[in-house]
Protein backbone atom coordinates (compact mmCIF):
# COMPACT_ATOMS: atom_id res chain seq x y z
CA UNK A 1 0.00 0.00 0.00
CA UNK A 2 2.84 2.24 0.95
CA UNK A 3 4.48 2.27 -2.15
CA UNK A 4 0.91 3.42 -4.88
CA UNK A 5 0.46 5.47 -1.74
CA UNK A 6 3.78 7.29 -2.63
CA UNK A 7 4.08 7.41 -6.47
CA UNK A 8 1.74 9.74 -7.39
CA UNK A 9 1.88 8.80 -11.50
CA UNK A 10 0.29 5.82 -11.14
CA UNK A 11 -3.14 7.34 -11.52
CA UNK A 12 -5.97 5.18 -12.05
CA UNK A 13 -3.16 2.42 -12.39
CA UNK A 14 -3.57 2.23 -8.81
CA UNK A 15 -7.12 0.93 -8.89
CA UNK A 16 -6.44 -0.98 -11.74
CA UNK A 17 -3.79 -2.95 -9.33
CA UNK A 18 -5.32 -2.63 -6.62
CA UNK A 19 -8.55 -4.96 -7.84
CA UNK A 20 -6.51 -7.27 -9.58
CA UNK A 21 -4.81 -8.14 -6.28
CA UNK A 22 -8.29 -8.40 -4.74
CA UNK A 23 -9.21 -10.58 -7.60
CA UNK A 24 -6.61 -12.76 -5.88
CA UNK A 25 -8.37 -12.95 -2.58
CA UNK A 26 -10.69 -15.26 -3.24
CA UNK A 27 -11.02 -16.01 0.42
CA UNK A 28 -12.34 -12.86 1.30
CA UNK A 29 -14.52 -12.47 -1.46
CA UNK A 30 -16.34 -15.40 -0.79
CA UNK A 31 -17.24 -14.46 2.58
CA UNK A 32 -18.20 -11.07 1.66
CA UNK A 33 -20.16 -12.75 -0.69
CA UNK A 34 -21.49 -15.72 1.87
CA UNK A 35 -22.73 -12.46 4.28
CA UNK A 36 -24.66 -10.63 1.66
CA UNK A 37 -26.04 -14.03 -0.16
CA UNK A 38 -29.13 -14.14 1.80
CA UNK A 39 -30.28 -10.85 0.97
CA UNK A 40 -29.42 -11.35 -2.99
CA UNK A 41 -32.58 -10.82 -5.36
CA UNK A 42 -32.95 -12.73 -8.98
CA UNK A 43 -32.67 -8.90 -10.79
CA UNK A 44 -29.78 -7.73 -9.58
CA UNK A 45 -27.54 -4.05 -10.53
CA UNK A 46 -23.92 -4.09 -9.14
CA UNK A 47 -22.71 -0.44 -9.00
CA UNK A 48 -19.39 0.11 -9.34
CA UNK A 49 -18.48 -3.62 -10.36
CA UNK A 50 -14.74 -3.01 -10.96
CA UNK A 51 -13.32 -5.86 -13.01
CA UNK A 52 -15.97 -8.53 -11.92
CA UNK A 53 -14.43 -9.36 -8.74
CA UNK A 54 -18.14 -10.07 -6.71
CA UNK A 55 -19.93 -9.79 -10.43
CA UNK A 56 -18.87 -13.37 -10.55
CA UNK A 57 -20.60 -14.57 -7.33
CA UNK A 58 -23.85 -13.13 -8.12
CA UNK A 59 -24.35 -15.29 -11.93
CA UNK A 60 -26.43 -17.85 -10.27
CA UNK A 61 -28.87 -15.51 -8.93
CA UNK A 62 -30.72 -14.53 -11.94
CA UNK A 63 -30.44 -11.40 -14.47
CA UNK A 64 -27.54 -9.61 -13.43
CA UNK A 65 -26.15 -5.86 -14.28
CA UNK A 66 -22.54 -5.01 -13.94
CA UNK A 67 -21.84 -1.29 -13.94
CA UNK A 68 -18.90 1.30 -13.71
CA UNK A 69 -18.02 4.70 -14.03
CA UNK A 70 -14.66 3.89 -15.62
CA UNK A 71 -14.08 3.04 -19.78
CA UNK A 72 -11.51 0.82 -18.34
CA UNK A 73 -13.62 -1.18 -16.37
CA UNK A 74 -16.44 -1.66 -18.57
CA UNK A 75 -14.16 -3.30 -21.07
CA UNK A 76 -12.88 -5.66 -18.41
CA UNK A 77 -16.41 -6.73 -17.52
CA UNK A 78 -17.73 -6.78 -21.57
CA UNK A 79 -14.67 -9.03 -21.78
CA UNK A 80 -15.30 -11.06 -18.75
CA UNK A 81 -18.59 -11.67 -19.44
CA UNK A 82 -18.88 -12.22 -23.05
CA UNK A 83 -20.27 -15.04 -22.92
CA UNK A 84 -23.12 -15.10 -19.96
CA UNK A 85 -26.46 -13.99 -21.25
CA UNK A 86 -27.46 -13.57 -18.14
CA UNK A 87 -24.89 -10.20 -17.78
CA UNK A 88 -25.26 -6.34 -18.77
CA UNK A 89 -22.56 -4.51 -18.68
CA UNK A 90 -23.68 -0.94 -18.39
CA UNK A 91 -21.90 2.42 -17.74
CA UNK A 92 -23.46 4.29 -14.64
CA UNK A 93 -22.07 6.94 -12.80
CA UNK A 94 -24.35 6.96 -9.69
CA UNK A 95 -23.53 10.06 -8.17
CA UNK A 96 -25.34 11.70 -11.22
CA UNK A 97 -27.96 8.60 -12.17
CA UNK A 98 -26.46 8.47 -15.81
CA UNK A 99 -28.06 5.44 -16.71
CA UNK A 100 -29.71 6.07 -20.25
CA UNK A 101 -32.29 3.89 -19.93
CA UNK A 102 -34.51 3.23 -16.66
CA UNK A 103 -34.59 -0.28 -15.66
CA UNK A 104 -35.71 -1.39 -12.39
CA UNK A 105 -34.10 -4.08 -10.50
CA UNK A 106 -35.21 -6.15 -6.68
CA UNK A 107 -31.36 -5.81 -5.53
CA UNK A 108 -29.17 -3.18 -6.00
CA UNK A 109 -25.67 -3.89 -4.50
CA UNK A 110 -23.05 -1.36 -3.70
CA UNK A 111 -19.77 -2.21 -2.54
CA UNK A 112 -16.77 -0.48 -1.84
CA UNK A 113 -17.84 2.38 -3.85
CA UNK A 114 -20.38 4.96 -1.86
CA UNK A 115 -17.18 6.39 -0.07
CA UNK A 116 -16.15 7.47 -3.08
CA UNK A 117 -18.37 9.45 -3.98
CA UNK A 118 -18.61 13.29 -2.75
CA UNK A 119 -22.66 13.97 -2.21
CA UNK A 120 -23.78 10.40 -1.10
CA UNK A 121 -27.07 11.11 0.27
CA UNK A 122 -27.88 11.54 -3.48
CA UNK A 123 -26.15 8.54 -4.76
CA UNK A 124 -28.36 7.18 -2.16
CA UNK A 125 -31.49 8.53 -3.62
CA UNK A 126 -30.68 7.52 -7.24
CA UNK A 127 -30.20 3.87 -5.91
CA UNK A 128 -33.42 4.26 -4.59
CA UNK A 129 -35.08 5.39 -8.19
CA UNK A 130 -33.37 2.06 -9.64
CA UNK A 131 -35.25 -0.27 -7.12
CA UNK A 132 -38.46 -2.24 -7.70
CA UNK A 133 -40.91 -1.17 -4.68
CA UNK A 134 -39.99 -3.73 -2.11
CA UNK A 135 -36.77 -3.51 -3.09
CA UNK A 136 -33.16 -4.53 -1.62
CA UNK A 137 -29.83 -2.18 -1.46
CA UNK A 138 -27.27 -3.96 0.16
CA UNK A 139 -24.12 -1.73 1.09
CA UNK A 140 -20.55 -2.93 2.07
CA UNK A 141 -18.60 0.52 3.68
CA UNK A 142 -15.52 1.12 5.18
CA UNK A 143 -16.15 1.31 8.92
CA UNK A 144 -15.52 4.25 11.46
CA UNK A 145 -14.61 7.38 10.70
CA UNK A 146 -12.44 7.57 13.31
CA UNK A 147 -10.18 5.29 11.57
CA UNK A 148 -10.22 7.57 8.29
CA UNK A 149 -6.48 8.69 7.01
CA UNK A 150 -4.00 9.70 4.24
CA UNK A 151 -4.31 6.18 2.88
CA UNK A 152 -8.03 6.75 2.52
CA UNK A 153 -7.73 10.43 0.76
CA UNK A 154 -4.88 8.33 -1.53
CA UNK A 155 -7.81 6.08 -2.78
CA UNK A 156 -10.42 8.55 -3.37
CA UNK A 157 -12.37 8.46 0.10
CA UNK A 158 -14.74 11.52 1.23
CA UNK A 159 -15.33 9.22 4.09
CA UNK A 160 -15.25 5.85 6.40
CA UNK A 161 -19.14 5.02 8.17
CA UNK A 162 -20.48 5.10 11.69
CA UNK A 163 -23.11 2.68 11.79
CA UNK A 164 -25.65 5.74 13.05
CA UNK A 165 -24.74 8.02 10.56
CA UNK A 166 -24.88 5.58 7.52
CA UNK A 167 -28.77 4.73 8.84
CA UNK A 168 -29.46 8.66 9.04
CA UNK A 169 -27.93 9.17 5.41
CA UNK A 170 -30.19 6.05 4.24
CA UNK A 171 -33.13 7.24 6.09
CA UNK A 172 -32.75 10.39 4.74
CA UNK A 173 -32.47 9.06 0.76
CA UNK A 174 -36.03 7.64 1.62
CA UNK A 175 -34.81 4.07 2.70
CA UNK A 176 -36.00 1.81 5.84
CA UNK A 177 -33.13 -0.62 7.12
CA UNK A 178 -33.65 -3.37 7.88
CA UNK A 179 -30.34 -4.90 8.73
CA UNK A 180 -27.21 -4.15 9.61
CA UNK A 181 -23.77 -4.60 10.52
Amino acid sequence: ILKYWLVDDLGTHRDEMTLKLLQKAGKYNRWVYEMLRPWIGRDILEVGSGIGNMTRYFLGHGRVTASDVSPFYLRELKRAFADYDTVKVRPLDISTNSYAEVELYDTIVCLNVLEHIEDDVQALRNMRTLLKPGGRLILYVPANQRLYCEIDRGVGHYRRYDREQLVSRMRCAGFRVGHSR
